[in-house]
């Protein structure tokens, strides 16, 4: 899989990318939003292995989170400037559920440590 990763070299673009926005989930598959995807990277060994892209939001992927349960492990959040928070499964590269509630570009977000279901979002609001 790693020869198909040619065609997802990104070109250098400052409005398209924030270098925040990663996480690594448990099982060692390493998340980066970069324009509206966010793509999957292998890191359980030397050399990180393509493993595909979640194709879904229209506008940019501003934040990442893996959950860190191990009874959702496979599960990852992204939101994004289109005001939507989605939940992805990595197995199927599907998402599972999308959250629209938010009136604004969704900033930041998490997956509670404590419960298994609850993922924490918050957007800008500027007047």
């Amino acid at each position: 899989m790693a020869a198909d990763a040619s065609k997802f070299v990104l070109p250098g673009s400052p409005n398209w990318y924030c270098s925040t926005v990663a996480d690594c989930s448990l099982s060692k598959i390493y998340a980066f939003g970069a324009r509206n995807c966010v793509y999957l990277l292998d890191v359980s060994s030397a050399t990180p292995v393509f493993e595909g892209q979640l194709v879904g939001h229209a506008e940019r992927v501003t934040s990442v989170s893996f959950t860190k349960h191990k009874l959702h492990a496979s599960f990852l959040a992204s939101g994004s400037d289109d005001k939507t928070v989605k939940v992805w499964d990595l197995e199927t590269k599907l998402a599972l559920l999308e959250h629209k509630a938010h009136n604004a570009k969704v900033t930041c977000l998490t997956w509670s440590p404590l419960v298994t279901d609850l993922i924490i979002s918050g957007e800008v609001n500027i007047p």
